[in-house]
């Protein structure tokens, strides 16, 4: 079911097609898919997760580190 109702121009007989549209109905040819992205919602998630471990990582040696030297200077 078409969602949006936006034109566009069929690259091959130049024509008026729906913007979705993956055949055109005046020449019959399949239309190209450049302009359709693919939608990844897990990436995001991936690299906020990541971030959050190296900065956990990164407080817990810088942590561990100053307490070591609180030690040594007594």
């Amino acid at each position: 079911m078409l969602t949006d109702m936006s034109m566009r121009i069929c690259p091959f007989c130049r024509e008026k097609i729906h913007r979705q549209a993956v055949v055109c109905r005046y020449c019959k040819r399949d239309q190209p898919t450049v302009g359709r992205r693919r939608k990844n919602s897990s990436g995001w998630l991936a690299a906020i997760t990541a971030t959050a471990v190296i900065v956990s990582a990164t407080a817990f040696l810088v942590t561990e580190f100053i307490r070591e030297r609180n030690i040594w200077s007594k």
